[in-house]
Parts: C-alpha cells; sequence; structure tokens
C-alpha cells in the first residue's frame, strides 16, 4: 500500500480522497498524533502458561490476518488447553509446566505459518511460480493456507522454498 507512494500522510491523504464517507466524518478533523504503519501484526507472548493459568487466543499470540486463520488458531488453542486444564484438574497439579503441555506442539505448526507470512512480505513469494516448479507441494500449501496445520501438515514444502525464495527476483 505505501511502497514508493510517499509518507504515510501522504498516502493517507491519498486513499481517504477515495472514499468519501470517511472524508465526510474526518473533515475539519485534527490528527492528535503522527501517522504510524504497521507491517508485520503478529506476535504472541513470551510466556503461554503458569501455575493455575494458561493464554489461549489472541492472548497467547496472533498470526498475522493475510491468511484468515485467526479464528480456527484461537479456537484450536482453546481446545488444546481445555485438554490440558482436564489432565491437570484430574491429576490435582495445575502447575504451570502441566498446563502448558499444549504449547509447544501448538508452536511448532503455527510456526509454519508464521514462516508462510514472513516469505509473503519478503515480496519475493509468488504462489503460481513455486506451485510451477514444485507442484508436489500443492496440496501442503493449500492446507497451510486454509489453516490445516495439525493433521498431519509436517512442513516439508520449506525445504524447498526457503532456497527457491533465496534465488527468486
Amino acid at each position: 500500500l505505501l511502497k514508493g507512494r510517499g509518507a504515510p500522510e501522504e498516502v493517507f491523504a491519498q486513499e481517504l480522497l477515495k472514499c468519501e464517507g470517511a472524508a465526510t466524518r474526518l473533515a475539519g478533523a485534527e490528527s492528535m498524533n503522527d501517522l504510524a504503519v504497521a507491517k508485520e501484526f503478529s506476535y504472541s507472548s513470551e510466556r503461554a502458561a503458569g501455575d493455575g493459568w494458561t493464554l489461549v487466543g489472541d492472548a497467547w499470540g496472533f498470526i498475522d490476518p493475510v491468511y484468515s486463520s485467526g479464528v480456527y488458531f484461537a479456537l484450536k488453542s482453546g481446545e488444546l488447553a481445555a485438554d490440558a486444564i482436564v489432565d491437570a484438574l484430574t491429576s490435582d497439579d495445575v502447575s504451570g509446566e502441566r498446563l502448558g503441555r499444549w504449547v509447544q506442539p501448538f508452536t511448532d505448526k503455527t510456526q509454519l505459518i508464521r514462516s508462510l507470512v514472513h516469505a509473503f512480505y519478503s515480496g519475493k513469494f509468488r504462489v503460481g511460480r513455486f506451485l510451477k516448479e514444485y507442484p508436489e507441494h500443492h496440496h501442503e500449501l493449500v492446507d497451510l493456507l486454509i489453516g490445516r496445520i495439525f493433521e498431519g501438515c509436517r512442513g516439508a514444502l520449506f525445504d524447498d522454498l526457503e532456497p527457491w525464495l533465496a534465488h527468486a527476483e
């Protein structure tokens, strides 16, 4: 959106002109701060569980919305955390270690999506070109794009994607 178009204020003014409703509502408004640009929306907590508590959903982390898998991941983390909570309560051990047993397997899988988001933002990733060279990764890429990463997705396409990105124009 911003690349090569000027300062954030200039781009904002240009885009505002394209949206009559927003322009009308903001007419005469005064900006309270300088405009800021956010490129990477992803985050995750350094600690996902402690004695008697665990984080799930967006409280634990968020992956860039470009692939629309966030709601699914929030629900999946809730499902996995619920299993850990039941196990912890059943065994009368609500330690952070026990409550957080779901975190590492979840993180390992969501890292695949983070890697795909990173490839997307590198500006070099072209789905069509990559799949033309590596058609064997079609199904796994579809699985990644729709967030189906917990049912057997191994991330094998990254063995080819990383070197491909290194040589991409």
